[in-house]
């Protein structure tokens, strides 16, 4: 009896009559299995008769958004570029087929099977790649060759969001680098797709060429630094040997090293293929100027809801304080 003399307080507070309008909230019967049941009516009818109000700060906050966004944000213009990695088996034979000499039976069965291995060929080339661009050293090292503008990387101009900069001004670059740069890969396809993000498609599509030509030369200056130790490690070992037949067969490894680094400077042009070079269309990329208008006022539209929701609940139950307060009075009298 207690939990049925709350509920229907409950309801008479929830669904009181207003004096004051002419708008007038009346309780539906209730019936069996309303317990069971949500009934929103209450809910829609409270919104619905402060509709035109919800509206208007939705369409308020959205205009607000579209006019910051396009009036004090600065646009950034995106540039794509497409490349595919090529197994290493695969072009050390279109090397050797380049050159103009017969394969061995190793280096045409592994061309074969690059060749044939379709989309996930390259896969572990693609994973060694996006490691390689996404790295602290190899974005270092881009920033410092090309020198680019250091205005780009200087801490904010407003003072109390300066503390979440980092200190170090290459990590900061390095960051910064990582905001604007990232890629993917595609196993269906096989191919990386890069993206750069600056303040003109010029500069975007710019820095992005960086990337690629960057991680041409990374690729070819480590082959030729890995043949370079082996040729002075053979070199050493044979100075100190005493056995001419070891010494023999040392120089002719030492031979072949020397051919294979000099492959290797030509071996990194053929480590993956240019689908498609750095391209920038004159649309910014962000602000999304729609989109973050269409955000801004659905945000809106899910405060003012619930603000309108509970300013009604709030005045439905002030009647019934009163009462209880007055019943609590006559009670201790």
């Amino acid at each position: 009896m207690a939990e049925a003399g709350v509920r229907s307080r409950r309801d008479d507070a929830f669904y009181p009559l207003r004096a004051d309008t002419d708008t007038e909230i009346r309780r539906p019967p209730r019936r069996a299995g309303d317990d069971d049941i949500i009934d929103l009516s209450p809910y829609v009818t409270v919104l619905w008769a402060h509709c035109a109000a919800i509206v208007a700060v939705a369409v308020g906050a959205a205009a607000l958004a579209m006019l910051g966004a396009a009036t004090l944000m600065r646009p950034y213009y995106r540039a794509v570029a497409i490349i595919r990695p090529v197994p290493k088996a695969a072009s050390a034979g279109r090397i050797v087929g380049l050159i103009g000499g017969v394969p061995t039976a190793g280096v045409g069965l592994g061309s074969m099977a690059g060749l044939m291995g379709g989309a996930g060929a390259g896969a572990d080339e693609a994973q060694e790649y996006m490691t390689i661009l996404q790295s602290f050293a190899f974005n270092t090292a881009l920033i410092e060759r090309h020198r680019l503008d250091h205005e780009l990387f200087r801490p904010h101009r407003f003072p109390p969001l300066s503390w979440l900069d980092y200190r170090n001004p290459k990590w900061r670059a390095y960051k910064r680098m990582m905001k604007w740069f990232w890629c993917d890969y595609s196993p269906k396809t096989g191919n990386i797709t890069l993206y750069f993000k600056a303040r003109t498609p010029a500069e975007a599509e710019k820095i992005l060429g960086f990337y690629i030509d960057d991680l041409r030369e990374k690729l070819r200056n480590r082959e030729v630094q890995s043949a370079s130790a082996a040729i002075e490690s053979m070199k050493t070992e044979a100075r100190v040997t005493s056995d001419a037949l070891l010494q023999t067969q040392l120089y002719e490894l030492i031979a072949k090293q020397m051919q294979q680094r000099k492959l290797a400077q030509v071996e990194a042009d053929f480590a993956f293929s240019l689908l498609e070079p750095p391209a920038a269309p004159d649309k910014a990329d962000s602000p999304r100027i729609v989109l973050d208008g269409a955000v801004a006022g659905l945000l809106a539209f899910l405060v003012a809801c619930g603000a309108v929701l509970i300013k009604e609940a709030r005045r439905a139950t002030r009647p019934e304080r009163r009462a209880n307060g007055n019943a609590d009075v006559f009670d201790d009298e």
